[in-house]
């Protein structure tokens, strides 16, 4: 974890920008892939966010379509 320099904030590890300032962080490594980690009746799954944008893009797709 670092500190925006901007306004101080904590950032969170492998931030691109600062989500109370939005000021941009320079980081001198990116991570391979972000992942979320959800956990519910005892079971953790960890989801890559290319997984969870590519769940929410069929989804906004499949409900467009639904209107039409």
């Amino acid at each position: 974890m670092g500190t925006c320099e901007q306004c101080g904030a904590t950032l969170q590890q492998g931030a691109k920008f600062c989500v109370i300032c939005g000021a941009g962080v320079v980081s001198g490594e990116l991570p391979a892939f972000a992942t979320s980690t959800l956990t519910g009746s005892g079971l953790t799954v960890a989801i890559s966010t290319a997984a969870i944008c590519a769940a929410i893009a069929a989804g906004v797709f499949v409900l467009v379509r639904s209107l039409l």
